[in-house]
């Protein structure tokens, strides 16, 4: 059985109490009954009611405003109903002005009172139904990840979650659908036209679009419009969510990039067959060239450039080679430096680091490390083109390469630092990350730092990076020393 609506009755005339209580108990309500605005005001501190009917006029200066605003502030729900011997216009309108939901005459019948109060608890029942939807639905759109506005049929924005304002970085004070910053001029007209035509109850589908950030920083997005309907069907509004879609974006054109990649391998399997025989042919014939010595000392001189850049072919046949087929890496004892003075000497020749300014530390009697000295190489070439490339349009235009050991001589470090551009803050983390660039469009691919800390850590060591905007990026790379029960494959 439900639970008998709540009234309270406030009057300081008792005989009116007593008929008020009567009538309305009568009628199957829960009466409670108070004197003063004092007395009122008390029961409301540890009560809730439905209804509250309550005499203009009470004693000690107090009037049933005043309730009626202390009840609006503890027990907003509550409707309240006025009754006065000596209604005034004045009265009427300030009654008016608190949201009362009724304005009665006393004397009040039997019939009079208790239909307004029933209608007055319907009222209350329908306000208490619609601040729970209106709380349940807030909670689902404030948890949802996707960005949610609703605006009116205007197009004024009333509501915005937490998920629109973090992704683009407006409340909802600063849009207007129709008009609004968030969408790139160019999509404005087609926007405007779903908008409406959802305004209208026509179905619109969910497309892929761009949006703009505060910032003017384009998102990749899917946008949905749809219209918002009262119980009885008639439009209050229209629904826009966004999901933000730049990730899985960012992710299927890297999945484009690797499948390139793949074709790459396999060209450069079917390239590396066609290179080799006449390569060897090349080759060979310089070397029986220079054996004859018949030619001066000029032309052998030549002879031996080519014989030095056939030496250069043959090396990247045996790369292209083994980005087809590659090969389980020989580990082997050898110096820390000497990878890194390979790729150095080799990307001065191509010309890469020609012209930057070298700076080297090296420790005496270093210890040796354990791995393969080739993907050493390939680590060290490639945090040097990227030194490089950081330092194109550097006012100073260093590199600084440094190895060391520690105390115990069971680690060495090695430091490939530049004067370069830096790295950004928000960056930083995902640089080793497959398929993160910030050369997009420009070469870079995400793959190489990727690489190298794949290699790095096959021979149980660490990779770091540290850097500054405008000032330069330093990778640390430390590897475990050798031992003599190092097993070596």
């Amino acid at each position: 059985m439900a639970e008998a609506s709540k009234i309270l009755v406030v009057d300081d005339e008792e005989s009116m109490r007593f008929t008020l209580k009567r009538f309305l108990s009568d009628d199957g309500y829960t009466v409670t009954t108070a004197s003063d605005c004092e007395s009122a005001i008390a029961l409301l501190e540890n009560n809730t009611f439905d209804v509250a009917i309550v005499d203009r006029l009470l004693p000690h200066g107090f009037t049933g405003l005043d309730i009626i605003r202390d009840m609006k502030k503890k027990n907003p729900l509550c409707q309240t109903i006025m009754i006065s011997a000596y209604p005034s216009f004045e009265s009427a309108a300030e009654t008016i002005q608190q949201g009362v939901f009724a304005y009665l005459t006393k004397p009040v019948t039997r019939t009079s009172i208790c239909k307004t109060v029933r209608e007055a608890v319907i009222q209350g029942k329908e306000q208490f139904y619609l601040k729970t939807q209106s709380a349940f639905f807030h909670s689902v759109f404030d948890a949802s990840s996707n960005a949610i506005i609703i605006c009116d049929p205007a197009g004024k924005t009333v509501f915005a979650n937490p998920a629109f304002s973090n992704t683009f970085g407006f409340d909802a004070a600063e849009i207007n659908v129709f008009d609004t910053p968030f969408v790139p001029p160019e999509d404005r007209e087609r926007t405007n036209r779903e908008l409406k035509k959802a305004a209208e109850g026509s179905s619109v589908p969910e497309r892929e679009t761009i949006r703009l950030t505060k910032d003017s920083r384009p998102l990749d997005v899917t946008a949905a419009v749809s219209l918002c309907s009262a119980e009885d069907g008639s439009p209050v509004g229209v629904l826009y969510q966004i999901r933000d879609i730049t990730e899985a974006k960012k992710m299927e054109r890297k999945l484009a990039e690797s499948e390139k990649l793949g074709m790459l391998g396999q060209l450069s399997s079917r390239l590396a067959h066609e290179i080799s025989t006449p390569l060897q042919i090349i080759k060979g014939h310089i070397e029986l060239m220079i054996e004859n010595n018949d030619f001066d000392d000029a032309v052998t001189q030549q002879l031996g450039i080519m014989k030095d850049a056939a030496c250069r072919i043959n090396r990247l046949h045996k790369d292209l080679s083994e980005v087809a087929r590659p090969s389980s890496p020989v580990t082997r004892r050898f110096s820390p430096v000497l990878p890194l003075e390979d790729a150095c000497t080799f990307l001065t020749k191509m010309g890469e680091i020609k012209y930057y300014t070298i700076e080297k530390k090296y420790d005496e009697n270093l210890p040796n490390i354990v791995a393969a000295r080739q993907e050493l190489e390939q680590v060290y070439m490639n945090l040097l083109v990227n030194a490089s490339h950081a330092l194109h349009r550097a006012p100073a235009k260093t590199i600084r390469l440094s190895a060391s050991c520690n105390g115990n001589r069971d680690s060495v470090t090695i430091r490939v630092e530049d004067t370069g551009c830096g790295i950004a803050p928000e960056h930083i983390e995902k640089v080793f990350d497959p398929f993160f660039t910030t050369r997009e469009g420009r070469g870079g691919t995400g793959l190489g730092l990727a690489v190298v800390k794949s290699i790095v850590e096959r021979y149980s060591g660490t990779i770091s990076v540290e850097s500054t905007l405008e000032k330069g990026t330093v990778f640390t790379l430390r590897f475990p020393a050798e031992t003599e029960t190092e097993n070596i494959q």
